[in-house]
């Protein structure tokens, strides 16, 4: 029979959450070393566009700055689990019992662990970094709404924007009840905990689904324009799988993060420990399509109507008229493309420009009469 050298006193679910605590731990520092990654190419790229005009400078300076905060919290979110860990298995290994009946050691630290300064700053770190993560998505829904439906933006995002407030009030009310005396795993955390998480994650779906939507509304109308050219709609797909892979990503992991921490299963402790990083690789995707120069703009939209929209003829602001020959007259004249319904002319600035001359030649049978000398032929015979 083998000795058996493990811990005496404690339950099968209690050593589980010391694993898990553990795994957790190591697993943080794999996501660390992921973010970390793809927070370099976005660096790289939206530092290269710094000295570009005016706009493209101020839009990449400040995304270079938003995605260097996200890096900078959960690289104190990473310490302060690698700090949790040595605190728990190293520092207070022989952490006293609360009670005769219940064990001491690592599982007894962990019951206070969580309302420790250390701790307070990543509960602190973690809710920054998912409401930031928040909204950049939500800022990208608004500019694809918003590059062509208008005020109509304005009423679609009225919803998420209600759930961006409630989840920052309720990742407020969490953290505090994190570091209360019930710590984690108290079931008054949890009766915050769990509507924290789910608003979280039914954010991201929401803003994910009229996003992709979005997107594939446009696709849908320049197939109908084009046919079977799929050059058009091609940059359109390339944005729908980007985000239905970055969403998916991040959804997986909260659906695991929710269910395990309503149901109160220990393996709670892998998901929420990951989850921060992997919102950021799915941020980091996100921003890589901006700085590489792939991503929807405003102009984007509008490149989309006018494809759509009819175009006519307005009325020529000049003309000018010459004689070719005996009764022959051309006459020439500019015409400005108007859309129809508008009185806006195509915008030229996406690239497309057409410039448009209409000849117009009077010929008469007069003309070809003087000009073979038949008229002088008949005027003889009369």
């Amino acid at each position: 029979m083998t000795p058996y050298y493990g811990p005496l006193g404690e339950s099968a679910a209690e050593l589980l959450l010391e694993k898990t605590f553990l795994i957790s731990g190591y697993l943080t520092g794999v996501g660390y070393g992921a973010q970390l990654i793809l927070y370099i190419a976005c660096a790289q790229n939206l530092w290269q566009k710094t000295g570009k005009k005016s706009r493209t400078r101020r839009v990449s300076s400040l995304l270079l700055a938003y995605i260097s905060i996200l890096c900078i919290l959960n690289t104190m979110w990473t310490g302060v689990s690698a700090f949790g860990l040595q605190a728990t298995y190293i520092d207070n290994r022989n952490y006293p019992a609360p009670s005769s009946d219940t064990p001491g050691g690592p599982i007894a630290f962990l019951g206070v662990e969580f309302s420790l300064p250390f701790n307070i700053v990543g509960q602190i770190v973690f809710t920054a970094e998912n409401l930031l993560a928040d909204a950049l998505l939500f800022w990208r829904c608004y500019i694809i709404w918003n590059a062509q439906s208008g005020n109509m933006a304005k009423y679609v995002m009225a919803f998420p924007a209600l759930m961006f407030l409630a989840s920052l009030t309720m990742g407020i009310i969490f953290g505090i009840e994190t570091t209360s005396a019930d710590g984690l795993f108290g079931s008054t955390t949890a009766s915050f905990g769990i509507p924290y998480f789910a608003i979280s994650l039914s954010l991201n779906i929401i803003l994910t689904l009229l996003i992709v939507g979005r997107i594939w509304y446009h696709q849908r109308s320049l197939k109908a324009l084009f046919g079977n050219d799929h050059t058009h709609a091609r940059p359109y797909q390339l944005l729908l799988t980007m985000f239905i892979e970055s969403a998916a990503l991040f959804s997986i992991i909260s659906i695991l993060l929710l269910v395990t921490f309503a149901l109160g299963n220990p393996i709670n402790q892998i998901w929420l420990g990951v989850a921060p990083a992997i919102q950021l690789v799915s941020t980091y995707l996100i921003i890589l399509r901006v700085a590489t120069g792939r991503q929807w703009t405003t102009d984007a939209g509008s490149r989309s109507r006018t494809a759509k929209d009819s175009i006519v003829f307005n009325s020529a602001p000049n003309r000018s008229g010459t004689r070719t020959g005996i009764g022959n007259s051309e006459s020439t004249a500019t015409y400005e493309l108007r859309q129809v319904g508008t009185e806006k002319p195509v915008n030229t600035e996406d690239g497309v420009h057409v410039d448009v001359d209409i000849t117009r030649t009077v010929h008469t049978l007069k003309d070809e009469e003087a000009r073979v000398g038949w008229g002088n032929l008949s005027r003889a015979q009369s």
